[in-house]
């Protein structure tokens, strides 16, 4: 396994190599960090003493300042090295990550959001770049799948852990403890070996286009993935205060739900990817996730919640195959460009949905408290709304003669 860098076609590589392997455990830690995070933001936010609606802009203000800097981020991965990119972006986040706890202050916290949000924004599009490299073309679903397994984990993991460290320590431990793994996926990223193939890419001397940082064809997948991620920014910014507002506890076992049952799922839609295209998984996706927002936003007891998480599994599921199509239907040279278009709608509802949502949920609730089932209604309405659309785009690309 450890002369796999050296190996150019896919024919001499197996899906389990060194390099691979390793990126892997490089995103479980990226994600494990990442979501010790989210969930405390607004909760950490809110103990300040500030208003609901502004922890919903904070919260999305992140997604906002990676989605400014993620075309950019495309272009940097396929004219440098991938590798120096994200040794860039690890430290970033390792630090700026860590940095929320330090100044209780909202200027600070806006200052290592933003700082965090571009280290994120590095990082999340190279590092499936950088791991695509180290997977064989035919198996390109399946190993997409497997490196994205580091979000299941990551899901799993850090909202749980984050949300009782915060409880039995403090807020700042949590963001102390998220900056070191962010630092031991940085060690593990500098034991990879990048391929020839990207160790001696030519250098560019054009002029930078439009092109170079993003495709247009892929805009529509890019939407629909978009419209996937505002369940995810819906429920990580607000469950917990959601399920604090109705008495729920253990509501951070919710992400550990979801993430074993995409331990099942993203694997095996991975292969059918890979063998029967995106449809027979993406509108499947939608459907459940629907279907999980409304019965969070029902939710008057943790059974609720768990049903929820296994039909959350649709999220992730349902983007990471959007992900593999955007992946391949690029050249090989412009994969940072597929994956900065694929995120340019996820990152826009990720983050416009926790800074309306906050508002919209202190417009609709009744009384001075707060409530957030309206909130998860819309987010539903919203999701079965994706699906027509979606419908609507596959028939289209169909009567082109290249069926999804």
């Amino acid at each position: 396994m450890g002369n796999s860098a050296a190996a150019e076609t896919s024919g001499q590589m197996p899906l389990l190599n060194r390099n691979y392997i390793l990126m892997v455990f490089v995103n479980i830690c990226l994600s494990i960090a990442f979501y010790f995070f989210q969930p405390i933001l607004a909760s950490y936010i809110t103990s300040l003493g500030i208003s609901v609606a502004i922890a919903g802009i904070v919260a999305g203000l992140f997604s906002i300042t990676a989605l400014v800097a993620r075309p950019f981020t495309g272009l940097l991965a396929d004219r440098i090295s991938p590798k120096v990119v994200l040794m860039i972006a690890l430290p970033l986040e390792a630090v700026f990550g860590a940095g929320y706890g330090l100044i209780p202050s909202l200027p600070w916290i806006v200052t290592c959001r933003v700082i965090h949000a571009v280290g994120f924004a590095l990082a999340s599009t190279v590092t499936l770049v950088y791991g695509s490299f180290f997977i064989p073309k035919e198996r390109m679903g399946e190993g997409i799948g497997w490196l994205g397994m580091g979000v299941v984990l990551g899901t799993a993991i850090g909202p749980t852990f984050g949300l009782t460290i915060a409880e039995k320590l403090s807020f700042k431990a949590t963001f102390l403890i998220g900056g070191a793994i962010f630092m031991i996926g940085f060690i593990l990223l500098l034991m990879t070996r990048p391929p020839k193939s990207v160790t001696e890419k030519p250098k560019e001397k054009r002029s930078i286009r439009l092109s170079d940082m993003l495709s247009v064809k892929l805009f529509p997948l890019s939407f629909m993935a978009g419209l996937l991620a505002l369940a995810n920014g819906f429920c990580t910014a607000f469950l917990a205060l959601h399920a604090a507002s109705r008495g729920i506890e253990h509501v951070g076992l919710y992400f550990t739900i979801m993430a074993i049952a995409l331990v099942v799922t993203r694997p095996l839609a991975g292969k059918i990817v890979d063998k029967k295209g995106l449809s027979v998984i993406a509108i499947p996706c939608f459907i459940v996730c629907a279907l999980g927002l409304f019965l969070i936003s029902r939710a008057n007891s943790f059974g609720y919640l768990a049903l929820a998480g296994v039909l959350g599994a649709g999220q992730g599921t349902g983007m990471t195959a959007i992900q593999t199509t955007c992946v391949r239907s690029l050249p090989d040279e412009q994969r940072g460009v597929a994956s900065s278009t694929y995120f340019v709608f996820s990152d826009v509802f990720q983050g416009l949905g926790p800074m309306f949502g906050g508002r919209f949920a202190e417009l609709t609730s009744p009384g001075p408290t707060v409530t957030y089932v309206p909130l998860y209604t819309l987010g539903s309405g919203i999701l079965i709304f994706g699906l027509i659309i979606y419908l609507i785009y596959a028939g289209i690309k169909r009567r082109q003669g290249e069926p999804l």
